[in-house]
Formats: structure tokens, C-alpha cells, sequence
């Protein structure tokens, strides 16, 4: 193989002085970054379109404002029963959880990567993603599980700071994966060329070695896992959404964003041009964004404006055969003792409410509904129910004497 000739008076340069010459094939083997017959075009660094930049960044910033406006929105109106039973400070979090996914499909737009905005970008991605999707999980799954339990005549509490301490354990396990993709994409060399001949290109792309790859796979795996879950539960209380209004958006949103992901990695996987990998995980990610805030913060702002007169009410859907006086006793009763129990939004005390389960200090235990006038058929005897549960058929059976467990309404 040859690369140059000399000869007395003249220099020439085989394959334009960036390849081998190949005299049995008669062709040029040109090196890396370098193509054409004879090797004379140079390729060009992958930068992605200017004016799809620039949509892209202005479509995204205002994405980011109105989340922003939205949970000011939220946090303004928090004194509202309505929007007391969103459980605000989940509600943020879920809110910022989608702002950290904006900014990270921001600064994907920005080629050529280095090495600071591929371990940025996976950390506002991780962490942004986890965020989003374990406010919603956490709310379903207290759902999930207090039906259940009324379901065996039981009522139990889960407050808000449980939950936030459930989120605040999958975003550590999420900040840990994310910091260890981090060490080993330096230690593996950090950012890697890809050289493509079809478009006369080189592309920069995060480090893509076996070891960094395998940390975001289990990564990925999370994340999806995650989802999968929060599909699980939202489809469990798909029939709740009187009550708990938020059933509807998990249920629609979880499924849809399932779908949105399988084919953004569908795509990944088949196409190699990164403008248009860029493009679809930007649309992507932007419809995804809309419908989210669409089900959950469009639906309720409509209705918080158009009926001011409804900001107090949650509505149920069993019937309530007590009196006004009654209510008004109660309700004060609840206040006195609301200093000494766990914060929860009011669905869930209007869920126990219309099974007849009184508020209590202990919310850990509670068999049958504290009501003299109550009472249960065993078989062909009428036995009055106190706070014990009597002999006569399962938790269950006795669940079906107070109400259908359909109708049973979900917080």
C-alpha cells in the first residue's frame, strides 16, 4: 500500500495524502473522516438544523412557562377543597418532574455533545422521568390499596409525607444509577466519533462502550418498569374517577406514555440519521408533555373557572342518607381532631365517609363502621353490628351487606 510518491523534482500524494492505496483492488482505503473515490472529501461534524433548533427551544420554553404557571396556579388555589384533594405538593413535584424532561430534550438539540451534556442530560431525563412518573404511581397506588382495605372493612391513612418518602427512595436509587454512568462514561473515554460514509458525516455521540451501555439499559429498565407499574395500578381504579379524579388522567396518561416510549426506542433502534431521531424524540416528548397537562391541569382548570361555585365540593358517588345537622356535627368534629391525624386529601375521607367509617385518631385499625342503627343478615338472622367483626361470612360477604364493591367509591 502506498500514500505518497517522490521522485526528483515531484511529491505525489496517493489518495489525496487521507487513504491507502489498494493497487490489487484498484481502490482507495481511506481513513476515518474521510471519503469519496479518492479520498478528497473530508466529512463534515453533525450539527442539527438551526431553524428546527430554534422551534424546537422556543415550542419547549413555553412548555416550561406554563408548567411553571401551573403549579403557581396550584399553590395559589391550594385553600380550595378541589384543588386540596390533588395533594399539592405531589402535584409539583409531578409538575417539576416534567419541567427537568423539557430542559433535558432542550439540551439534546445542542450538537456536537460532549461530555457535560450527555451526563447532564441523562440526570435531567433520570431524574426527571422518575419524578414524573412516582407522584402519580404513589397517589394510585394509595388508591389501590385503601379500596382494598375497605373492601375488608378496614381503614387505613396513608399521608402525603409517606408517599414523598417513597419518591424521595426512587429518585436516590435513580441519582445513584445516574452517577455511576456518569464515572464510568468518563473512564471509558466519554464522548465517542461515528463516522458515516452514506452522509459523509461525523456524528459525536455519548459514550457507547459495553459497560456504559449496560448501565443505561438497567437504567432504561427502571424507568419502564416504573411505568409499567403505574399502568398496573391506574388500570386497577379506572372506575374511581368520581371520586378520585386523577383516575382518568393516570389511566389514559400511563398507557399513552407507554406507547409514546416503545416507539421513540422502536425508532432509536431501526434508524441511524440522528436529525431525525432528534425530531421524533422532540415531537414525541412534546405530545406526550401536552396530553399529560392536558388530562390533568387542562380538565381541572376548565372546570375551576367555568364553576367557581364548585371550588368546594368533591363529588362521590354513593348516596348519603344524612342529615344537614348531622353533617355540620360531624364536620366539627373532624376539625378538632384534624391537628392530631396525618394530612390526607379529602377523597379519601369522603371514600369512608359513605361506607359510614367514622374519622378516627387510629387510623390503622378500623373493622365496622361505628353506627348503632347498622345492621347485617347472617343467613336468616338480623345481628347488629359494633365495632367487632361478627362470625357470620368472610370480610368480604360482609362488604357486599353495606354496598356493592363495585360501587364502592376509590380515593
Amino acid at each position: 500500500s502506498l500514500t505518497l510518491v517522490e521522485s526528483a523534482e515531484f511529491t505525489f500524494f496517493v489518495c489525496s495524502g487521507h487513504g491507502e492505496c489498494d493497487i490489487e483492488h484498484k481502490r482507495c482505503d481511506c481513513k476515518q473522516g474521510f471519503g469519496g473515490a479518492d479520498c478528497g472529501t473530508q466529512f463534515a461534524v453533525f450539527s442539527y438544523d438551526t431553524i428546527l433548533i430554534v422551534l424546537w427551544f422556543v415550542l419547549f420554553t413555553i412548555c416550561v412557562v406554563v408548567l411553571v404557571l401551573s403549579i403557581v396556579w396550584v399553590q395559589i388555589n391550594k385553600h380550595y377543597k378541589t384543588i386540596r384533594a390533588l395533594s399539592p405538593n405531589m402535584t409539583t413535584l409531578f409538575t417539576i418532574g416534567l419541567i427537568l424532561l423539557c430542559l433535558g430534550t432542550i439540551l439534546y438539540l445542542f450538537h456536537p455533545l460532549n461530555d457535560g451534556v450527555c451526563i447532564v442530560r441523562n440526570y435531567l431525563y433520570g431524574v426527571g422521568a422518575i419524578v414524573t412518573i412516582m407522584a402519580p404511581l404513589c397517589k394510585t397506588y394509595r388508591v389501590a390499596i385503601i379500596f382494598a382495605q375497605a373492601r375488608n372493612l378496614r381503614r387505613i391513612e396513608i399521608p402525603d409525607k409517606q408517599l414523598l418518602v417513597y419518591i424521595i427512595y426512587a429518585t436516590i436509587l435513580e441519582t445513584l444509577l445516574c452517577s455511576v454512568y456518569a464515572v464510568f462514561h468518563q473512564l471509558e473515554g466519554g464522548v465517542q466519533p461515528l463516522y458515516w460514509s452514506e452522509w459523509s458525516r461525523v456524528e459525536y455521540v455519548c459514550n457507547q462502550t459495553p459497560s456504559v451501555q449496560y448501565i443505561s439499559m438497567a437504567n432504561y429498565f427502571y424507568i419502564f418498569g416504573l411505568m409499567i407499574l403505574l399502568c398496573v395500578f391506574s388500570f386497577k381504579n379506572r372506575a374511581t374517577h368520581k371520586v378520585f379524579k386523577e383516575s382518568r388522567c393516570a389511566y389514559f396518561g400511563s398507557f399513552f406514555c407507554v406507547f409514546v416510549f416503545v416507539v421513540v426506542v422502536l425508532f432509536n433502534v431501526v434508524s441511524d440519521d440522528a436529525a431525525a431521531i432528534i425530531t421524533i424524540q422532540g415531537g414525541a416528548m412534546l405530545v406526550a408533555i401536552g396530553v399529560v397537562w392536558t388530562l390533568f391541569y387542562g380538565v381541572r382548570m376548565y372546570s375551576f373557572f367555568k364553576h367557581p361555585d364548585r371550588r368546594m365540593e368533591v363529588t362521590v358517588t354513593a348516596s348519603n342518607n344524612k342529615s344537614s345537622s348531622e353533617r355540620k356535627q360531624q364536620q366539627q368534629t373532624q376539625e378538632t381532631e384534624k391537628s392530631s391525624r396525618p394530612r390526607m386529601p379529602s377523597y379519601v375521607n369522603e371514600l369512608y365517609k359513605e361506607q359510614g367509617f367514622e374519622s378516627m385518631r387510629h387510623e390503622s385499625v378500623l373493622t365496622v363502621p361505628r353506627q348503632s342503627e347498622m345492621s347485617i343478615k347472617c343467613g336468616k338472622q338480623e345481628t347488629e353490628i359494633s365495632t367487632e367483626v361478627t362470625d357470620c361470612g368472610t370480610p368480604v360477604e360482609q362488604a357486599h351487606t353495606l354496598g356493592s364493591i363495585d360501587e364502592i367509591p376509590s380515593p
